[in-house]
């Protein structure tokens, strides 16, 4: 038999119990957990019945079942001492339109409970089609181990995104920001803020060259106070000063040189002592990441490996945005002015050509990378 899947809502509907079976406790709690108007239909007081109708929480009707019991009710559950009831009851519950679940009895039934695992909000039903409950159950017990209690709190957290997501006008981009969002966290590949949230203790690195626009220090700044991370800020060996004085403007005469000394060399003297690093590389930023995979091996001069993640490989300028609006999170509002890719203020300019963002990055030096990421070609 073909079952049709449905997940009910019984808060405040009629509900009759026929009680007496071996499963009848836990039968009534779960009623009672998803909000029904229980009455039960029972001869003997065997599962606590008298001091839950002495608390409100349920009718007991002391008897055993009778023609016309059915009328106004908008599920039957029978699970009594003695199954040779069930053939009326199915013939009562035919007649009046009445779902039955007729426990250990499919055959005299209308609809039959699943195996249930429950974290919070998340709830996965298993059945067998009346077939074979044990394998139901035993099933339900492998997926409690694969299903941690995580997962009921990954559902609350997305629940509170839903009302924000709402907002997004097109469907599509709702959808795919959905998507976006869930494979993140099932791939445990999460957004880093959303990381931060658990492990707090994890370093945000901020590499201060020295050159950045003065909205890209006040906007590490706000981050940093809404979001409370454990921010480490890496300076070069020189400062700027120190650096002119010796070199001149390198950014114009060798910039290459320049995003070693104030970029390359601190950041991976400072990656020496992890063994992972988040990025917020996306595909869509230049051809020279067109290739670039979720996860990574990153080797340093030093010869120190470590695990590359990639979070938003693959994601949109437009879905960032999105995102962002979401989670109420602030942008960086050089945006505003037109800027797509933003670096040190002497070597951005806004993109000479819209349909590639980083076309303002050292415009007319022949450098699409600051050699950070070495992901193809490199400036």
């Amino acid at each position: 038999m073909t079952y049709f899947p449905l997940m009910l809502d019984l808060r405040g509907r009629p509900v009759l119990l026929l009680a007496g079976g071996p499963e009848t406790s836990v039968k009534l709690k779960a009623l009672l957990e998803a909000g029904a108007r229980v009455t039960v239909l029972a001869e003997e007081d065997a599962f606590g019945l008298e001091a839950l109708e002495r608390e409100g929480k349920i009718r007991w009707l002391k008897r055993a079942y009778r023609e016309g019991d059915l009328e106004g009710y908008f599920l039957v559950i029978s699970h009594p001492k003695d199954k040779a009831i069930h053939p009326r009851v199915k013939a009562e519950a035919d007649r009046r339109g009445v779902f039955l679940v007729a426990v250990d009895d499919p055959q005299n039934a209308s609809a039959i409970l699943p195996a249930v695992l429950r974290r919070g909000e998340l709830v996965v039903a298993l059945s067998t089609s009346g077939a074979a409950p044990a394998l139901a159950v035993r099933l339900k017990e492998r997926l409690a181990r694969l299903f941690p209690e995580a997962y009921g709190e990954l559902v609350a957290f997305l629940r509170t995104l839903r009302p924000r997501i709402a907002q997004i006008p097109s469907f599509e981009e709702r959808k795919r920001l959905w998507y976006r969002i869930v494979d993140q966290a099932l791939e445990e590949l999460d957004l880093d803020h959303l990381l931060l949230k658990e492990r707090p203790e994890i370093p945000v690195l901020f590499l201060d060259t020295g050159y950045h626009f003065p909205e890209v220090y006040a906007y590490r700044d706000e981050l940093q106070k809404r979001l409370g991370f454990r921010l480490v800020n890496l300076t070069p060996a020189l400062s700027r000063e120190e650096q002119e004085r010796l070199y001149g403007k390198l950014y114009e005469t060798d910039p290459g040189r320049c995003c070693a000394l104030r970029k390359v060399e601190p950041l991976f003297a400072a990656l020496e002592a992890h063994d992972t690093w988040f990025t917020g590389l996306r595909r869509e930023q230049s051809p020279t990441r067109r290739n670039l995979e979720p996860q990574e091996e990153a080797r340093l001069p030093s010869g120190h490996r470590l695990k590359k993640v990639n979070p938003l490989y693959d994601w949109t300028l437009k879905e960032v945005f999105a995102y962002l609006a979401v989670e109420d999170l602030p942008y960086l509002p050089l945006y505003d002015q037109g800027y797509l890719s933003i670096g040190c203020a002497p070597c951005t300019a806004k993109p000479l050509d819209p349909s590639d963002p980083r076309s303002g990055r050292w415009a007319g030096k022949g450098k699409l990378e600051c050699g950070i990421h070495l992901h193809g070609k490199e400036g």
